[in-house]
């Protein structure tokens, strides 16, 4: 019998139909047939799906998914991967193991309060914890496969950061909260890990 992987998130806002329908095939815990390490189509060595036989709310390969996730978590540990940024790369997957093609799929990430910290370059990220970035092959991975990658200005500005000191494919934004907004006038989905 496989293993769960709980996945929590909270909803804000407006979800369009197809997006509510992505939502729920992601809160349905993934399972294996057996013991495995999973697919990655499109984020390639991150966020592992697997393919569920029989499965309800399943995404429709014709569809355009547009989702947003805002990321305020750090991971428990300096060494571990942002929890946020591994759900995005398992959305991407999920969705290239449902056929959906790439060229439907917009996801972008925006990242404040402490999940900031994941989207830093290298030597910005060692001289505030002491390590270097866990998230750098992550982050580089999701830009190659088609992630927006946004930080919140507001939370740069009250850190005293710079753009310089952003992992290389992460842009700023004027705020998380604008880009929230804004994202969901263009028809996003917001989703909250």
């Amino acid at each position: 019998m496989g293993m769960s992987m709980p996945c929590r998130f909270r909803i804000w806002l407006f979800l369009p139909s197809r997006a509510g329908l992505l939502l729920a095939a992601l809160a349905i815990p993934l399972q294996a047939a057996g013991p495995g390490q999973g697919e990655s189509p499109r984020i390639p060595g991150f966020g592992p799906a697997f393919p569920v036989a029989h499965a309800a709310a399943v995404p429709q390969a014709s569809g355009e998914y547009k989702v947003l996730m805002d990321l305020t978590r750090a991971a428990p540990g300096y060494d571990q991967l942002n929890r946020g940024l591994e759900l995005a790369a398992r959305l991407a997957n999920i969705l290239g193991l449902a056929g959906v093609p790439a060229s439907h799929v917009h996801l972008a990430v925006v990242a404040h309060d402490q999940a900031l910290d994941a989207m830093l370059d290298d030597a910005t990220y060692k001289s505030i914890h002491g390590t270097e970035n866990p998230n750098a092959a992550l982050l580089q991975a999701l830009h190659r496969g088609g992630v927006e990658l946004l930080v919140c200005g507001q939370t740069m500005a009250h850190r005293h950061l710079q753009a310089s000191q952003l992992a290389p494919h992460v842009h700023t934004a004027l705020s998380a909260l604008t880009t929230a907004v804004l994202y969901q006038q263009r028809g996003y989905a917001v989703l909250a890990p």
